[in-house]
């Protein structure tokens, strides 16, 4: 998509009173996104579900800080490819092979719209976490890739 579409699908939005694509059921009512298109065939290697919620975290002395955290959990494939991050408030590492074909189901347990962006992964543009795919609370969001990526650190938010 160029500059230009991009700004004209922004305006036409605009002028409509449009929500995000995807993002109202036909009642007018915010609905789950659906996530990817499903490529025919696509058989995860790896399946976990990721979600965001509200937490405590000792970050200074004193009383907790509220913080918004991810938790994950591995739902198919080696058990070892969520690690929590012990004694923090960050989210879980998560740690994907060159080949292996993954489907991430975020779940938004946060109290306003948010979606997951992962930074320097080489992932379709329907899995890459754009604000316009943002999903509101309460509701989730698929991803599915294949791993093209060479060994490295990325990180998502």
């Amino acid at each position: 998509m160029t500059r230009r579409d991009a700004l004209r699908l922004i305006g036409a939005g605009a002028a409509a009173g449009a929500a995000p694509l995807g993002l109202l059921g036909s009642d007018g009512q915010r609905a789950a996104a659906q996530g990817a298109p499903r490529p025919a065939g696509f058989e995860p290697d790896v399946e976990l579900t990721l979600t965001a919620s509200p937490a405590e975290a000792r970050i200074l002395p004193g009383r907790p800080t509220e913080v918004w955290r991810f938790t994950g959990v591995v739902t198919k494939g080696p058990a070892d490819t969520v690690q929590a991050v012990a004694d923090s408030y960050l989210g879980p590492t998560l740690r994907f092979r060159r080949g292996q074909r993954v489907r991430i189901r975020f779940v938004n347990g946060l109290p306003e719209p948010s979606i997951v962006h992962w930074h320097g992964m080489d992932v379709p543009e329907a899995a890459d976490g754009h604000p316009h795919l943002v999903v509101g609370a309460g509701a989730d969001y698929v991803y599915e890739f294949e791993v093209t990526n060479r060994a490295g650190t990325y990180w998502y938010h």
